[in-house]
């Protein structure tokens, strides 16, 4: 059942969990959104997010949630989470009846990304009001890491940052800055 619950301030806030095995990673660019077997990409996540969820058992919907999307890799290849299309994943929910519309006053989208043995995306949706209680209780130990600061970079000059742009049709540099 892809409904569960984590507690809060002592009480229970029920969130949805969901999983795709898979290799997204060409599927979710492509324009035409067909997988490799002839399946409409669309009809895949439709199917396999309507196995998990059950809909003769009492669920709750919600009128503003959060939606946590993990798409896991099983290598270390950079690859641009903002590159993916991940519209039919969200309208396969969305027909579920679990969230009432995906626009933007009653969806608000995370994407993260992490490395697994097999590529999978995995999708949890939580009331709005809790999205950071889940994050920071619930989704942390998927991100924890040693406390470094090697990933923050202060560039020397912070009162002007310029670069150089060649301007094709004259030739001549432009300098940017912003």
């Amino acid at each position: 059942m892809s409904l569960k619950d984590f507690k809060l301030q002592n009480k229970n806030i029920p969130y949805y969990h969901f999983s795709y095995k898979g290799n997204f990673y060409k599927d979710l660019r492509a324009k035409n959104m067909i997988l490799a077997d002839g399946t409409r990409i669309n009809s895949f996540f439709n199917q396999k997010t309507f196995e998990q969820h059950n809909f003769d058992q009492p669920y709750v919907r919600f009128r503003k949630a959060a939606m946590f999307i993990v798409h896991y890799f099983p290598d270390q290849t950079g690859r641009d989470l903002d590159n993916y299309i991940y519209k039919p994943v969200i309208d396969s929910l969305r027909k579920t009846g679990i969230f009432f519309d995906d626009t933007w006053q009653n969806i608000s989208l995370f994407l993260l990304g992490d490395h697994s043995e097999q590529e999978k995306i995995e999708v949890f949706l939580v009331p709005h009001h809790s999205a950071s209680a889940f994050m920071q209780e619930y989704m942390s130990e998927r991100f924890q890491s040693e406390l470094t600061f090697d990933e923050i970079v202060y560039p020397q000059n912070t009162d002007l940052i310029q670069f150089e742009e060649k301007d094709n049709n004259n030739e001549k540099k432009l300098t940017s800055f912003w």
